[in-house]
């Protein structure tokens, strides 16, 4: 829907910075999360009747992926004008801030990525049809309000805006479905968080 609201009000020419830094900043974070989210379902299946190993294994993994993402992404978002005019030329410049705000939102959105594969693993893929739900019209109207408010800048503001939210989501949802606090959640991951 992003798509489709950048193009009918800011035009063709933002819609195509907007679609290629989309897909630019999303790179370093998918390609490192996927194979651990891959391996962790199946882990987890393993041990989900043991609440405490899967305590443990939830956040060492977690841990773990967000060590990694982390500075991978924001690195990323540091390093983008350099990267954007190296590989693809000085015309494509405005693509940088998406980039940046979106890269650095991907990578800190990997504190609850994991949930995903948890919620599976415990059969409960209802939680996550209604947490999808919800931050759909939390962001539907944030990036139309930033469109409209700011243009590109203002629909990367509101992108950044419902990646919070979105942690938030997930965090309190990792909790409900094995009892591991928030605050320890964040903890477990205040290493990597110390990084950037």
């Amino acid at each position: 829907l992003d798509y489709f609201l950048i193009g009918g009000v800011a035009g063709r020419t933002a819609l195509g910075y907007y679609s290629v830094g989309d897909n630019l900043a999303g790179i370093p974070t998918r390609e490192a999360s996927e194979p651990v989210t891959k391996v962790l379902f199946s882990g987890l299946s393993l041990i989900k009747n043991d609440p405490e190993r899967m305590q443990a294994a939830y956040t060492a993994a977690q841990a773990l992926l967000t060590s990694v993402v982390l500075p991978v992404g924001f690195g990323f978002a540091l390093c983008a004008k350099s990267v954007v005019l190296l590989a693809m030329g000085a015309k494509w410049l405005p693509i940088v801030p998406v980039i940046q705000g979106l890269a650095a939102i991907l990578a800190l959105q990997t504190l609850g990525k994991l949930v995903q594969p948890l919620a599976m693993a415990k059969g409960v893929p209802d939680l996550l049809f209604r947490r999808d739900l919800l931050s759909f019209f939390i962001r539907i109207p944030l990036v139309v309000a930033g469109l409209l408010l700011g243009g590109l800048h203002g629909v990367i503001i509101a992108r950044m805006a419902t990646g919070l939210i979105a942690i938030g989501f997930n965090l309190h949802l990792v909790r409900k479905l094995i009892g591991v606090g928030v605050k320890r959640q964040i903890f477990q991951n205040g290493r990597a968080l110390l990084s950037i």
